[in-house]
């Protein structure tokens, strides 16, 4: 229940400090906290080539250890100075806050690219906020009868707008979701994040479904701290958190926690979950966050599925 309730940076702080070697402190070194560490990203402050990585008994880095870290199957913690220049880097096993922070630290690093970025709607009127978050939730609802209809896997792997005929359903949902998109990044540039008592439950529904839906997978990490923030307001359910933080672990190869990703099997049309981080706790994680239980979620999709991988018994 504590990820309901507390952000995420904070959430990270603590595991961060928590998952910290015993054996091996750095002296007269600071470790830097998650807010830090994006905070330095945001400034674009990369690693030094003299940065030290060593493990966790403070010994340099075996051969076996360089390649799980070149594999991005280690994390590490962040060991600064008194001028708060970065000196050492603890290599360490990644826990799943750690993924969670490396997408965020390196989207923030990266930047967007030029077709990526949107221009906010600037003439948005505040006062008529709900009506236009209303009219955005609508229209997502409208169009997931389109995506129902057409291959969004083929569409949402990135086709170029420009290569749309005019007749194509890609442009449509293309085009709608740009609007949808102004519309949205025009309110919380100008107004703030809305709460459900400005704009309702369905005003809510339809800004978590413009970031959630977004085809670019950067952008929907830079504004993740919006669907937090709402969540741990309490003007989203925590469920709507779970499965933006499980598209962004999709989006960047790494375990989704919740389960609510699915991918084709071979080239079948059996659907399977996305690599689930401990997978026997799957359930009660979904519980935690108002989801229901994994089996009876892939039934609702009405979709050939497998549980392969999962540890858990098809019925």
């Amino acid at each position: 229940m504590l990820r309901k309730l507390l952000p995420a940076f904070l959430l990270l702080a603590i595991a961060a400090c928590q998952s910290s070697p015993k054996g091996y402190e750095p002296p007269h070194l600071r470790k830097l906290n998650a807010k830090e560490v994006l905070d330095r990203a945001r400034q674009k402050r990369t690693l030094s080539p003299y940065v030290v990585f060593k493990d966790s008994a403070g010994s340099p880095l075996s051969e076996a250890y360089k390649e799980k870290l070149d594999r991005g199957q280690l994390a590490y913690d962040y060991y600064v100075d008194a001028n708060d220049e970065l000196v050492e880097l603890i290599v360490r096993e990644s826990t799943y806050e750690d993924d969670l922070l490396d997408v965020q630290h390196r989207t923030l690093i990266a930047g967007l690219r030029p077709w990526e970025e949107v221009e906010p709607e600037k003439s948005v009127d505040c006062r008529v906020q709900k009506r236009i978050l209303q009219m955005v939730y609508k229209r997502e609802k409208e169009l997931q009868k389109v995506r129902d209809s057409t291959d969004l896997e083929r569409f949402m792997r990135g086709f170029s707008r420009v290569r749309f005929s005019s007749d194509s359903p890609y442009r449509v949902i293309d085009s709608m979701f740009q609007e949808n998109k102004r519309l949205v990044f025009g309110i919380l540039e100008k107004c703030g994040v809305p709460t459900k008592k400005e704009v309702g439950e369905q005003g809510m529904m339809g800004l978590f479904y413009t970031i959630q839906h977004m085809a670019e997978p950067r952008l929907r990490v830079l504004y993740y701290p919006v669907i937090q923030e709402s969540v741990e307001n309490g003007d989203l359910k925590p469920r709507c958190l779970a499965v933006m933080e499980d598209r962004m672990m999709r989006d960047f190869g790494k375990q989704q926690l919740y389960g609510s990703q699915l991918i084709k099997k071979d080239t079948s049309d059996i659907w399977t979950l996305y690599p689930v981080r401990q997978p026997q706790q799957l359930n009660e994680r979904r519980k935690e966050m108002g989801m229901k239980p994994i089996e009876e979620y892939l039934e609702s999709l009405q979709v050939d599925y497998t549980l392969e991988g999962l540890g858990i018994e098809e019925q």
